[in-house]
C-alpha cells in the first residue's frame, strides 16, 4: 500500500527521526521542518510549540506500542499484564535504544509529564473491571498519575547521577507499575505479571521498529494526533 503523508504526517515521522537522533533539548523545529520538507509556520500550524509536537511524539510512541502488545495479550482479559507489559517494554525501548537520550530529555524538562498527564488512560476503565478500585477520583488520579510519573522520573535521573547502584535498570519497570497500583492491586498479582511481562517483552522488542510506519502515521493523522 501507498501511503502519501499529509503535511502533517511528514512533520510527525520527521519529529520522531530528529528526536531519536539528537534527543529532545537538542533538536530545534526548524531542523524538524527541514526534515519534514515543509515550512516552521506549517509546524506551528499543526502543534503550536515544540512542547505539545514533544508530547504528540510521546503519546503516539504508546499507542505504536500498544499495538504491537496487542497480540500478545488482550487488555480486557488481563490488563494488569497488559500495563506490565508496556512499562518495561517502553523503559527498555527508550533506554537502549537511539530514544534515550529524547526520554531523559522529557522526563527532566516535564515534557514526559504533560503526556502522561493529559493522556487519558485506556487501562483504567479495565482495571476497574477487575479490580476494585474507590470512587474517590483524586485518589486514582494521585496513585495512577503523580505517583508513578514521580518514581519514574526520580529514579530514571537519578540512576543517571549512579544513585541507586543497586537497583539494575532492568527492575525500574517493577517499581514503576507497582508503585501506581499496589494500594489496588494484591502484590502477588503485581508480582506475577511482572515475571510474565519479563518473557514477553524480548519478543515485542525484537518486532518494534524505532521509527513508526508511514501506514501507523498516517492513520494517526486520520484520527486527529496532536490536536
Amino acid at each position: 500500500m501507498n501511503i502519501q503523508l499529509s503535511s502533517k504526517g511528514k512533520i510527525i515521522k520527521a519529529a520522531f527521526t530528529e528526536f531519536s537522533r539528537f534527543g529532545y533539548t537538542a533538536c530545534g523545529v526548524r531542523q524538524i521542518a527541514a526534515t519534514a520538507g515543509t515550512s516552521l509556520g506549517l509546524v506551528n500550524h499543526h502543534f503550536k510549540s515544540k512542547k505539545r509536537l514533544g508530547c504528540t511524539i510521546i503519546s503516539l510512541f504508546w499507542d505504536y506500542l500498544d499495538e504491537q502488545i496487542a497480540p500478545h495479550v488482550d487488555i480486557n482479559d488481563n490488563p494488569l499484564l497488559f500495563d506490565a507489559i508496556a512499562n518495561r517494554a517502553q523503559n527498555q525501548f527508550y533506554l537502549n535504544g537511539s530514544f534515550r537520550q529524547f526520554y531523559l530529555d522529557s522526563l527532566r524538562d516535564g515534557i514526559y509529564y504533560d503526556a502522561f498527564f493529559y493522556t487519558e488512560s485506556k487501562l483504567l476503565p479495565f482495571m476497574k473491571k477487575k479490580y476494585v478500585f474507590p470512587d474517590d477520583t483524586d485518589l486514582i488520579l494521585l496513585y495512577n498519575r503523580i505517583v508513578p510519573y514521580t518514581i519514574e522520573q526520580t529514579l530514571v535521573l537519578r540512576k543517571e547521577k549512579g544513585d541507586f547502584p543497586s537497583v539494575s535498570y532492568n527492575d525500574l519497570p517493577f517499581f514503576i507499575t507497582r508503585s501506581a497500583l499496589e494500594r489496588f492491586v494484591p502484590a502477588e498479582d503485581i508480582i506475577a505479571a511482572d515475571q510474565e511481562a519479563r518473557q514477553i517483552v524480548p519478543f515485542i522488542l525484537n518486532n518494534l521498529a524505532e521509527i513508526p510506519s508511514d501506514e501507523f502515521i498516517f492513520r494517526k493523522c486520520c484520527e486527529g494526533a496532536g490536536e
